[in-house]
């Protein structure tokens, strides 16, 4: 019995050694996936001091132009599965159609102060509250409190104050969709963002809300979960689909742009040369372009906000090289264009200078942004060093941020060893019990068999089975004798 339960120790302890060493290198491949693209082309320029957000990381890269004219491009990468990120529609602020604009309100507006009206809120739709398709539909509408016949607008810098009244963790404000903006000498006031706008959870555009242009079917949108890991897709409505919901439950941020820059990993260079969807004047030669983009994969990891700053020659056009910058080197699967020319802007936390501004082309003022919002830390954990030299020797040293990286798979590997030994001594004590209560049941047996050889036993296993089955039946009939025989007596 003893060399049957070694034996059986010796097969659970070979088959849980397998087990770990399965699990190691299961662990190790994971180690050793591929670094992703963006980093693989741009980790020279993602300088270290400069990330001051868990999850997001600024870089830079340069293309060419058509004219062969090199620009920068800065580029902010956003880690969709870090905890804590999220990306937040920034709408500005003004009057519903139910707001009549007080005293306090009238002078803000006679310093040029719109945005200290203290009747002001966030606007809850894309158009002002005159247009035709508000009026039907009973919708607020949002106006400019200093004239209705505008919709409101806001600064980068306020469209930052605005974000952090949201979440004070901002990490990054960009410009986003088209809509009303405002410069010391144009004015396009008309309406709001002109695409797919959910603004937390809530949808304000479509023509089930008045607004008539239709442009969740006509052009592409970018949609972004509200919780982590964040869920993102780039989409759009099919005609004759739109009937005013959400195109997804799970949309918290929603943000159309056009044209189409990347589609399934394919560069759309007739949708770009043709500014497929989107007013001609935004994709002209000369002006400095915004995008964002997704990395591949069902629930792609990686979000790209991009801005390739102006050529110096008004001919030359930035949206096709910014196309193939985004396709080659930064992995990215599906890309959008968003407002640009002189609509684009940057603020990041992390720039040394300009108070963060990293790139304004205008003094221009929006009617919505996007901002990135996430945790303090040290920007993306990818960060393994520069790329390595070649080097003589066959084992290079470890590279800065490797031992902790090799110290937490260690302790991984310890952890999961540690489970599996006590799962292995569970076992051996089920099959030392197990074993304990077999031979148990053996003795039984062959005490049995043994007893069976004996006459004398069957004849006590046979007074026993009556006493059991059948003494109950003859206890009775057994007083009743006795009682009888006691009355003979008497006489």
């Amino acid at each position: 019995m003893k060399s049957i339960m070694m034996k059986l120790i010796r097969v659970v302890t070979i088959t849980m050694g397998l087990l770990i060493l399965n699990v190691m290198n299961a662990r190790i491949v994971f180690a050793q996936e591929p670094l992703p693209v963006w980093w693989e082309n741009l980790r020279e320029s993602c300088i270290q001091q400069n990330q001051t957000r868990r999850g997001v990381e600024y870089c830079t890269g340069e293309i060419k132009t058509n004219l062969g004219e090199t620009r920068t491009v800065h580029v902010i990468v956003v880690d969709l599965y870090e905890s804590g990120v999220k990306i937040e529609y920034v709408i500005a602020w003004g009057l519903n159609k139910y707001a009549t604009p007080d005293a306090q309100c009238n002078q803000a507006c006679s310093n040029d102060q719109p945005h200290e009206c203290r009747q002001i809120s966030e606007c809850r739709d894309v158009n002002r509250s005159t247009k035709t398709g508000v009026a039907l539909n009973n919708r607020p509408g949002c106006d400019d409190p200093c004239n209705r016949n505008y919709y409101p607008v806001m600064s980068l810098e306020q469209a930052l104050n605005r974000a952090r009244r949201i979440n004070p963790n901002v990490a990054v404000v960009i410009d986003s969709d088209y809509g009303a903006y405002k410069t010391n000498t144009r004015y396009n006031r008309d309406h709001g963002p002109e695409g797919l706008t959910v603004v937390r959870g809530i949808r304000l555009d479509g023509r089930a809300f008045g607004d008539e242009d239709n442009n969740a079917e006509q052009r592409p949108w970018l949609a972004v979960s509200e919780t982590s890991p964040l869920n993102a897709m780039i989409g759009k409505l099919e005609s004759g689909t739109d009937i005013g919901r959400k195109p997804d439950d799970w949309i918290y941020t929603g943000v159309g742009g056009a044209p189409r820059l990347i589609q399934d990993g394919v560069v759309v260079e007739e949708e770009i040369n043709t500014c497929f969807r989107a007013d001609p004047a935004s994709c002209r030669p000369g002006a400095s372009q915004v995008a964002v983009g997704l990395s591949e994969g069902t629930n792609p990891r990686w979000l790209f906000l991009v801005l390739a700053e102006k050529p110096s020659n008004n001919r030359d056009q930035l949206l096709l090289p910014l196309a193939n910058f985004m396709k080659d080197k930064l992995g990215a699967k599906d890309a959008i264009k968003l407002d640009g020319g002189g609509s684009s802007q940057l603020w990041y936390e992390g720039y040394p200078e300009k108070n963060g501004v990293v790139y304004r082309e205008e003094q221009r003022m929006l009617s919505q942004y996007l901002a990135v919002i996430a945790q303090p830390g040290e920007g993306i954990q990818l960060r393994v060093g520069p790329a390595p030299e070649p080097a003589p020797e066959p084992t290079p040293p470890p590279q800065p941020g490797k031992l902790e990286r090799l110290l937490e798979w260690l302790r991984g590997i310890a952890q999961e060893i540690t489970q599996a030994w006590q799962v292995l001594q569970h076992l051996i004590q089920e099959i030392a019990r197990l074993l304990a209560e077999t031979r148990q049941n053996v003795e039984e047996l062959l005490q049995f068999l043994r007893n069976i050889q004996n006459p004398e036993w069957w004849v006590e296993q046979l007074e026993h089975w009556l006493v059991q089955c059948c003494g109950s039946i003859f206890l009775p009939m057994g007083a009743a004798l006795m009682v009888r025989a006691a009355k003979k007596h008497r006489r």
